[in-house]
């Protein structure tokens, strides 16, 4: 907020108004913004703030997941202005993560392509590590999507 204020303080805002023919049809009232040094976040309502409220990677990774497998309005890349991209390193250094997160996608038959990345990238590497065994049916059908997916683009 300081790019738009000099300082720290309560600052009295202009009221917006919109006139035709030069006279005024419309205004609002005058406010009184408080501008502080750091944003305080009072309601974590979009993805962005949740990663800010959350103290340790862990429990960032622990929100992600609970609002992809439990949030019924959670859809790909929108809800919450959430973006998959955003978790791209979650995905990449975090392999329990990486996962939980395709099995909690794949229950609700969702496959970004981010993920899907992600998930191809890995997967040599994952798909002979004893944790995984039971993990692996999820995991093949994630790639084959993928394939599939790449195959229609590249005929059609």
């Amino acid at each position: 907020m300081l790019f738009y204020f000099p300082q720290v303080g309560k600052f009295q805002h202009c009221p917006s108004s919109i006139s035709q023919d030069n006279v005024v049809t419309a205004k609002s009232e005058m406010i009184v913004l408080e501008v502080g040094k750091k944003r305080v976040i009072q309601e974590a309502i979009t993805f962005k703030d949740m990663m800010m409220t959350a103290k340790t990677a862990d429990l960032k990774k622990q929100k992600i997941l609970d609002l992809v497998k439990n949030d019924p309005v959670f859809h790909l890349n929108h809800h919450l202005e959430f973006r998959f991209q955003d978790i791209t390193w979650f995905m990449m250094e975090d392999k329990m993560f990486l996962r939980d997160l395709v099995m909690a996608l794949a229950e609700r038959g969702m496959y970004p392509e981010e993920v899907v990345n992600v998930a191809v990238i890995q997967f040599k590497k994952l798909i002979k590590e004893k944790e995984f065994v039971a993990f692996r049916e999820d995991y093949i059908k994630l790639v084959r999507y993928f394939f599939n997916r790449t195959a229609k683009k590249v005929q059609g």
